[in-house]
């Protein structure tokens, strides 16, 4: 264990700096993923639909997109549970949330992407060991 110290040590420092930086700065931070979702979903059908190719600023999406529920999204996802892709990511959604319902009572069905979990949940786990590495280096040899 003791030679894997020194690389843990590391990645968990640059992994915490990477936090820092966005933690620094959000408004950057989350227009940036915003720009990364837009210019990923152009190539759907919903992308397409609503022009995001031709989307530049804020501006431009809350005029060209229309507020959206669960329920005026529920037909796209119930293709993509039949197996249609591209429908509103553009990569192969093999996995549905299901959450309990809030609105009317039934199960939804919330379509989660490989990206989506690489992104998000499995980089939350890193981000916790992360922080417990640092704050407590002693624990691994």
């Amino acid at each position: 264990m003791k030679l894997l110290s020194p690389a843990i040590s590391r990645l968990a420092r640059l992994r915490i700096w990477s936090i820092e930086q966005w933690l620094n700065d959000p408004v950057s931070t989350q227009f940036n993923v915003w720009q990364d979702l837009i210019a990923s979903g152009q190539y759907t059908e919903f992308g397409r639909q609503f022009h995001f190719s031709e989307i530049q600023s804020l501006q431009d999406f809350k005029i060209k997109v229309p507020l959206q529920d669960y329920d005026s999204l529920k037909p796209y996802i119930e293709r993509m549970m039949e197996g249609e892709e591209n429908v509103l990511w553009n990569t192969p959604i093999n996995w549905f949330a299901k959450s309990s319902g809030t609105t009317s009572d039934k199960s939804k069905f919330i379509p989660v992407s490989d990206e989506s979990l690489k992104e998000n949940h499995y980089k939350a786990s890193k981000d916790v060991l992360s922080f417990y590495y640092v704050s407590h280096p002693e624990v691994i040899y």
